[in-house]
């Protein structure tokens, strides 16, 4: 939850506000701009924007992709006594640091049910393997996982999973996925679209724009220093692998039922993507745009860091209550403002205020009504006013 802390003081006989924003986050209601979108209108990957990797023994074959009618078709291929071949393409452009955040979404679909025997995915990685050894140090987001593992443990329903950075162990495991519950309702062999809100302190998964699944270990993947790729990819998925993703590093896991595993000689479906769109928090590039996000993303930021106006009026002596707050909202919505600590609450649209204070600190806090990640804080101290130091010699008038 975003909490912005702003430091107003209150001096006596002077009206002062101040508001220090000391907060990293990406500003509120800087415009969501779409800073990348994808829609293959062309007749070939725009290699301008993507890398394609090329090279069958690990798997992998410009030959595999097909850009026709506004969709890319990445496709499987094991010809009897050949390789199994599917394709890989991933973004040039990998941000780092606060450009990662945003929201990315893309509609694909799984051309027929493959009973398990290809492997795609639609995902965000930042690779680097140990040394060459499998298991990839990076964070990996998975928005949609298709496998011989899907047959196998979650009937036949892709996933959804956050593999911690490091495959580190967290609260007892190294990812949390979508429950089984969960899989059941969603179906990629249709078109849909599929989603993640990432910022500093969240990460969330999205099906036509209906938050579904939020990882426990958000602040994992912000303190992750590598640089993520999205990263579109199918593949036969196999019972016998030798050197598999071999120029990552990495390979295949081979422990898939041999009666669901792609076999020699078979036809295979597709992997079908729409398009591929991604938008910042405050980014300077790309056009202002919220249109087509998920308006539960839209909205949570949408609140400027200005749209409060918070000050203390009045003076307040030592147990006396004459002190006094006021909030007032640029933006007319329904608010509920709170002093920390106590059961004083005000609901309002435009301005509120709190009287009868004593002098000192106070902690306001204000949430909108529908969004439920917004919260800001402001810290307010009423100071207690000077006693006044009069020199009574000039009074010592004599009598006479």
């Amino acid at each position: 939850m975003k909490k912005i802390i702003r430091r107003i003081h209150f001096v006596a006989f002077f009206l002062a506000t101040l508001l220090a924003n000391s907060q990293t986050l990406p500003e509120p209601n800087t415009p969501w701009v779409k800073i990348f979108s994808e829609e293959f209108d062309g007749n070939a990957v725009d290699t301008n924007d993507w890398i394609v990797r090329n090279n069958e023994r690990q798997g992998f074959s410009t030959n595999s992709l097909d850009v026709s009618n506004g969709t890319l078709k990445i496709n499987n291929t094991y010809p009897t006594g050949g390789r199994p071949v599917g394709g890989w393409i991933e973004s040039r452009r990998k941000p780092i640091g606060d450009e990662r955040y945003g929201y990315y979404e893309a509609r694909v679909r799984i051309t027929a049910d493959p009973n398990g025997k290809i492997w795609p995915t639609w995902w965000i990685w930042g690779k680097n393997f140990r040394n060459g050894a499998p298991g990839p140090t990076a964070t990996e987001f998975d928005l949609m996982e298709y496998s011989g593992f899907a047959k196998k443990f979650f009937e036949n329903k892709a996933t959804t999973s956050h593999h911690y950075s490091e495959k580190r162990v967290l609260n007892g495991k190294t990812k949390i996925d979508a429950s089984i519950e969960s899989v059941r309702t969603r179906n990629a062999f249709e078109w849909h679209t599929w989603g993640m809100y990432w910022s500093p302190t969240e990460v969330s998964f999205y099906y036509d724009g209906v938050k579904y699944l939020t990882s426990d270990q958000p602040i994992d993947a912000a303190n992750d220093p590598n640089d993520m790729s999205l990263i579109l990819s199918c593949s036969p998925h196999t019972i016998d692998v030798v050197d598999y993703n071999s120029g990552s590093g990495g390979f295949q896991p081979n422990n898939v039922d041999q009666a669901t595993a792609a076999q020699p000689g078979q036809t295979l479906p597709s992997f079908e993507i729409d398009w591929v769109r991604v938008w910042s928090l405050g980014s300077t590039v790309g056009t202002n745009d919220c249109q087509g996000l998920p308006n539960e993303v839209c909205q949570r930021i949408n609140i400027a860091n200005t749209n409060f106006k918070v000050q203390t009026v009045g003076e307040s002596c030592d147990g006396n209550t004459n002190g006094k707050i006021n909030i007032e909202a640029t933006e007319q919505l329904a608010y509920t403002a709170t002093i920390e600590g106590t059961s004083n609450s005000k609901s309002f649209e435009t301005s509120t205020s709190f009287d009868g204070l004593e002098n000192g600190a106070y902690t306001v806090c204000i949430t909108a009504d529908g969004l439920a990640d917004f919260k800001q804080c402001f810290e307010v101290v009423i100071k207690e006013s000077n006693a006044a130091n009069i020199d009574l010699s000039i009074y010592n008038v004599s009598e006479n």
